[in-house]
């Protein structure tokens, strides 16, 4: 199962995304209510770099919001095509097909493909690389390790609607980012946008769960 869930900052869409990620989980195993003995499947990927303190407010705020529900926490900034083999060289994980991973977020996750991973240092003086070509390897990347994982539940950010007119590469980064939703909501099973806290589902059924 792969579901793309979209929205705008503060919209809920990290609740919901959470919510069904476990509810997914749990579906893969109910004999064990969600949980596999001596292994854990429930995956949360993050994907953010702590570059600040509204990046760190940002972080702690995530990890308490979610603290009990069952996820490990995972950090991958970029090239998460590598995920699969990496978590079976860990060998703390039970096979992929009964793991479910959160991906939070798709946004945060191409920007730091597109413009690399700098610190703090270089970020506070622009220091950026640019990659055009990373939207088209994200994109093979989540189509990869869709196949390898039970259930793939990607969050991503609106970022479209302020009417600013951007140039250079935050147009590109934008354009970007609507070329993955696009390329991600073909491969889904399921797409939802969240506006304020409730669910408008663009592809496939309702969720049950």
């Amino acid at each position: 199962m792969l579901e793309l869930i979209i929205g705008g900052s503060g919209s809920g869409k990290s609740v919901i995304a959470e919510n069904r990620a476990v509810g997914l989980y749990r579906s893969l195993c109910p004999q064990s209510s969600g949980m596999i003995p001596g292994k854990n499947g429930l995956i949360y990927l993050a994907t953010m770099v702590n570059s600040g303190e509204e990046a760190d407010s940002r972080i702690r705020r995530h990890r308490e919001r979610r603290k009990g529900k069952g996820f490990i926490t995972l950090e991958r900034s970029s090239g998460i095509g590598e995920l699969p083999g990496l978590m079976e060289e860990r060998g703390d994980f039970p096979p992929g097909k009964e793991c479910t991973v959160l991906l939070e977020a798709l946004s945060d996750l191409l920007a730091n493909e597109m413009f690399g991973c700098p610190d703090t240092a270089d970020a506070a003086e622009g220091s950026f690389s640019f990659d055009p070509e990373a939207p088209l390897r994200v994109l093979n990347d989540i189509e990869k390790i869709a196949g390898c994982f039970g259930n793939l539940v990607i969050v991503s950010d609106d970022v479209f609607r302020d009417g600013i007119d951007y140039k250079d590469e935050a147009s590109m980064y934008l354009k970007g980012l609507s070329s993955l939703h696009r390329g991600i909501a073909a491969l889904a099973d399921r797409v939802i946008e969240v506006a304020a806290g409730c669910e408008i589902v663009w592809k496939g059924a309702a969720a049950s769960s």
